[in-house]
């Protein structure tokens, strides 16, 4: 069972469904014939659950072999959720299917014929750090002095996807040396991942045949944030079956170079196109402004969200300092909600503080969740880990050089 819940001043209302049961909309989403349907799923409108019974349908009623259907999401979070919740939902026999990030995917591809792209067969995988680390030493030891970090990054991107970029020479001979250093070391970084895979099934036929089969069925989740490397990967798969599900209005990764083009694509006739509307996790006038907010948006679908989750509040507060923000923050907590069911979203986490700060000056208890430092990133972690990387890739040189710069230094003499 799920169930979703909502506090307001004047109660709760609480709506609790069957997950073996689908709405009309997403038991017409599961069932269609038409070998290419396209799902807008608004927010809290049971997207998963339809993907699972989608997935189960295939399997089961339809009986397509597991190991012909393949599903991407957008983090590898979400495909090891999904593929945890197709296993619960069709046993052993889903174990199969393959789950995995578009670059996890195209990863596969690219292990599967390193040594015919020119690297080892135990590829490591570079992260912006170790990127940045190689650029400054390449600026450095060459002297290129006119190289600036972003431009050399930019002439690699460019340098990969074949776009005309005027580059200065420094910076290309910068992205040159980037690859080389990399092919030598038997890396690989994100950005590169997908270009390198769809080489792989531009000039492999038998690579080309056996993903063919391996993605005969496809499902692409959150495919409204999709850039056009996986885009162009998407298509050399040529899915007998292609399911996409996304909602133009959440896409939020524009400034990292993707967009609602494939979803519009994937939506054209003939593929069916199926809204999921109904929310089961937000209350009536939540809906009723979000629909308002998004409402300019071009994109916007004809279909609206609705609520089942019954009544609540929305209310509005003007205010021109953090002061009387922070005024309003506590009298909600003290006297119209039970504490552990307030929160408190803010842009950025410096305009949350003044709130915190008086929150907590009231009495009143806070929990943040703020983005702690990402857990690979911390010093200590990475050069553990360049340890482990060098001796699984004696020719990794970001990791051999981490590994001597972190080596304990030998004590002095007595």
């Amino acid at each position: 069972m799920r169930s979703g819940a909502a506090g307001a001043r004047g109660g709760a209302a609480v709506v609790t469904v069957a997950e073996r049961t689908p709405t009309p909309e997403q038991f017409a989403a599961i069932r269609s014939p038409n070998p290419r349907r396209t799902m807008i799923a608004h927010p809290g409108t049971g997207k998963t659950f339809a993907l699972v019974e989608l997935i189960a349908d295939m399997l089961e009623r339809r009986d397509r072999e597991p190991e012909c259907i393949t599903a991407t999401t957008f983090t590898r979070n979400a495909a090891g959720e999904l593929r945890e919740r197709v296993i619960d939902r069709c046993g052993g026999r889903a174990c199969g299917v393959l789950f995995g990030t578009s670059h996890s995917i195209a990863l596969k591809i690219v292990r599967s014929r390193a040594r015919l792209l020119g690297f080892p067969s135990r590829i490591v995988i570079y992260d912006e750090q170790d990127q940045t680390d190689i650029l400054k030493d390449i600026i450095a030891t060459l002297k290129l002095n006119r190289c600036t970090l972003s431009g050399a990054r930019d002439a690699i991107e460019d340098r990969r996807s074949g776009a005309p970029g005027a580059w200065e020479v420094q910076e290309l001979h910068a992205a040159e040396e980037y690859e080389a250093r990399c092919r030598r070391a038997g890396a690989v970084d994100l950005g590169w991942i997908i270009p390198l895979a769809l080489k792989v099934l531009r000039t492999d036929r038998t690579a080309l045949a056996e993903w063919h089969r391996r993605a005969r069925y496809l499902i692409v989740d959150e495919a409204h944030d999709t850039a056009p490397p996986e885009w162009a990967l998407y298509q050399m798969l040529e899915p007998v079956e292609l399911a996409v599900v996304g909602d133009p209005n959440q896409n939020i990764y524009r400034f990292r170079g993707t967009s609602t083009a494939f979803l519009r694509a994937a939506a054209a006739p003939p593929a069916e196109v199926v809204f999921l509307t109904q929310s089961f996790r937000s209350t009536e006038p939540v809906v009723r402004a979000a629909n308002n907010l998004v409402s300019h948006n071009p994109e916007q679908p004809p279909e609206k969200l609705r609520s089942a989750a019954g009544s609540g509040n929305v209310n509005a507060v003007r205010s021109s300092t953090f002061a009387e923000q922070a005024t309003v923050l506590v009298g909600v907590c003290q006297h119209y909600l039970s504490l552990g069911s307030v929160g408190l979203l803010s842009r950025t986490n410096r305009d949350l503080e003044f709130q915190v700060r008086a929150l907590r000056g009231a009495g009143v208890t806070v929990r943040e969740l703020t983005t702690p430092r990402a857990f690979y990133a911390l010093p200590e972690v990475r050069a553990f880990h360049a340890h482990l990387r060098a001796v699984y890739n004696p020719h990794d040189e970001v990791a051999t050089r981490l590994v001597l710069a972190h080596w304990p230094a030998a004590p002095a003499p007595r």
